[in-house]
């Protein structure tokens, strides 16, 4: 009978410890847990901020507890090593993945070469008469999808922004020197300056700054020659993605800039 007695409050005194053991256990966890997921947001806001600061546009940096990863498009190998050893400079980074994809230059385009052709021998006999042309003929009309092709060439996703703003990245200014030139080419167009973004983010927010970011190119546009009647800005937000938003690929195709050509009324 005492021997029953002792076993069971030997029993009660071991529950309470093992209770104790596994509350400590879970404590643990949920410490180590919330400390990884504050370090991961804090790394990621640092780095995006830096390159804000040192306007690098283009790219995002996303974290994986201490280890970035960097997407986005640069102009030139030197300047992704340059963004990559920029990231990794942070405190807390561990390691950099660089998946950053680069611009690639515009075809050049050699002159055409007109052969003359040579003067007719003279002949004894008279010339038959020949019918006059007309003083000068019109010249082919330009259709609208020709244009817009014109522009496609120009790799309009190279048109990129500054983190979360609306200032235009420099690789942008320089492809957008070059949607001047045929615009002012083909003076009797009106263009649609289109603006899309990704779904990250509330989608108020993103219509917003797909507004602002189509104003941007409208205002340097016309910074730059084009007639500001010509131009209209329009921004779409998230409604109209070209590719799956869930992953960072299609991501960057849904944040782009589009223009659309109409004849002139």
């Amino acid at each position: 009978m005492t021997d029953h007695r002792t076993n069971h409050c030997t029993l009660c005194m071991l529950i309470p410890l093992f209770l104790g053991i596994i509350g400590l256990g879970l404590l643990y966890w949920y410490t180590k847990e919330s400390k990884a997921g504050y370090i991961e947001n804090n790394l990621s806001f640092k780095s995006n901020q830096l390159l804000e600061q040192q306007q690098i546009g283009g790219v995002v940096v996303e974290m994986d507890g201490r280890d970035a990863v960097l997407t986005g498009t640069v102009v030139s190998e030197s300047r992704s090593i340059e963004i990559e050893q920029t990231v990794a400079a942070l405190p807390g980074i561990r390691v950099v993945e660089n998946q950053l994809e680069i611009a690639e230059p515009e075809p050049v385009v050699e002159p055409a070469t007109v052969k003359i052709a040579p003067e007719p021998k003279p002949i004894s006999e008279p010339e038959p008469e020949i019918a006059l042309a007309p003083e000068s003929e019109p010249e082919p009309e330009v259709q609208v999808e020709a244009v817009e092709e014109l522009l496609q060439t120009l790799d309009l996703s190279g048109i990129t922004f500054l983190f979360a703003s609306d200032e235009i990245t420099q690789q942008g200014k320089l492809i957008l020197d070059d949607v001047v030139k045929v615009l002012t080419e083909h003076p009797e167009f009106d263009v649609i300056i289109e603006g899309h973004t990704d779904s990250i983010g509330e989608d108020s927010v993103n219509l917003e700054l797909s507004q602002l970011r189509a104003q941007s190119i409208l205002n340097y546009l016309a910074s730059t020659g084009v007639e500001a009647t010509r131009l209209t800005a329009t921004g779409f937000g998230e409604s109209a993605p070209i590719a799956d938003n869930d992953s960072k690929e299609g991501r960057a195709l849904n944040r782009r800039i589009e223009f659309t050509i109409s004849q002139k009324l």
